[in-house]
């Protein structure tokens, strides 16, 4: 899918995810956020849903497997960490 850009650290995603794992809950949607390019690969080698990819402009050089056809949302952030 198409990769955008976010670039606001107001955008309501980024803060929906910050809350989430702020507080160790699951986001409104009932998804849970994993952080490192580890865990990312490894959900989508065990296919996974994977409704939302978010990824530093730093931390996306390090991802060896790209998101799986379908992956509706693929975000890049440039307002630094999640």
């Amino acid at each position: 899918s198409e990769q955008k850009v976010l670039t606001s650290p107001q955008n309501p995603l980024l803060k929906e995810i910050r809350r989430a794992i702020e507080h160790g809950e699951l986001t409104s949607d009932g998804f849970a956020v994993a952080e490192g390019t580890h865990l990312l690969e490894e959900a989508f080698r065990s296919r996974c849903e994977v409704p939302v990819v978010l990824v530093s402009e730093t931390a996306q050089s390090r991802l060896t497997l790209a998101p799986p056809a379908g992956t509706p949302q693929v975000f890049r952030t440039s307002v630094g960490e999640v």
